[in-house]
């Protein structure tokens, strides 16, 4: 690969180190250099309100259910419309949607809106056939409205199923 002649003469070859050389003591530059203190002036509020981020908490009249025998009670043997809300609490889309489902429950009141935890009630959530969260449920006297779950956190499409299942 390499010529031989290159290999063989050691005084054309550059060291692989070289001694370090200041051009100034350091004690004289660092004598240039005088520590100071900076101060850090907060940045102009930019909008009048704060910001606010909605909790799992912010439920509106959305109901948890926590058992399956209350999911049986409530779902399977009520009467009208009912929106199961079916969630994570690790699920961001669950998180972000929340608000407007708690405006939808208090909007439509006629119906009744309930939310499961897929996590502690994975069997109910198996029985339904929960394979993304969120998923919206309508039930429409104790009995599953064929066609009707919204899929993801589309708000849009779940505010039209409940208008739609509600009369």
């Amino acid at each position: 690969m390499f010529p031989a002649r290159l290999l063989r003469s050691s005084s054309r070859l550059i060291p692989l180190t070289a001694p370090a050389r200041l051009s100034t003591p350091f004690s004289s530059v660092s004598s240039r250099f005088t520590p100071r203190t900076i101060t850090f002036k907060p940045q102009q509020q930019l909008t009048s309100t704060p910001r606010t981020y909605s909790t799992m908490s912010d439920h509106g009249n959305v109901i948890p259910i926590k058992t399956e025998a209350e999911f049986n009670e409530k779902v399977k043997n009520s009467t009208g419309l009912v929106v199961v809300d079916c969630y994570a609490t690790w699920c961001g889309p669950c998180r972000a949607i929340a608000p407007r489902v708690a405006q939808l429950s208090l909007e439509h009141t006629a119906a009744k809106f309930y939310q499961i935890d897929v996590d502690e009630l994975s069997n109910v959530a198996a029985d339904l056939g929960i394979r993304a969260m969120p998923t919206f449920i309508l039930f429409k006297n104790g009995e599953r409205l064929a066609g009707a779950d919204v899929v993801g956190a589309n708000a849009n499409a779940l505010e039209n199923a409940v208008k739609t299942n509600i009369a």
